[in-house]
């Protein structure tokens, strides 16, 4: 939320001046991975030397029902695995989910986890 909130104060300059709390700031959708900073750093910088992107750098939802995908770039490849993908984490005012998910018809494939919730 933040990021979004830095662009579109550059066109209305009196949200600069809007205190926006640090978790409301840090809610949005991320990479699965906590890590992906750190794993994804040349990636994130640039992708002038990528030949084939990383999709574990990224939150993503991809569907190709009948085989697997190659999508070209000029940044580079994106393979677009067979059947239905999802992955990413949701960071909403400091509480997160994450789940990644791949189905096909040789493939069933989950790997999610929540923060606890306290009621």
């Amino acid at each position: 939320i933040g990021g979004i909130i830095d662009v579109v104060s550059e066109y209305v300059p009196a949200l600069e001046k809007v205190p926006i709390p640090g978790k409301l700031a840090e809610s949005g959708i991320y990479p699965f991975d906590r890590d992906y900073k750190t794993k994804c750093a040349g990636m994130l910088e640039g992708y002038a030397n990528e030949t084939t992107l990383d999709l574990e750098c990224f939150a993503f939802f991809s569907f190709s029902p009948i085989k697997e995908q190659r999508l070209t770039f000029r940044s580079g490849d994106v393979v677009i695995p067979a059947g239905v993908a999802l992955q990413g984490r949701l960071n909403f005012l400091g509480w997160e989910i994450a789940i990644d998910l791949a189905v096909s018809k040789t493939r069933f494939y989950i790997n999610a986890w929540m923060d606890p919730v306290d009621l």
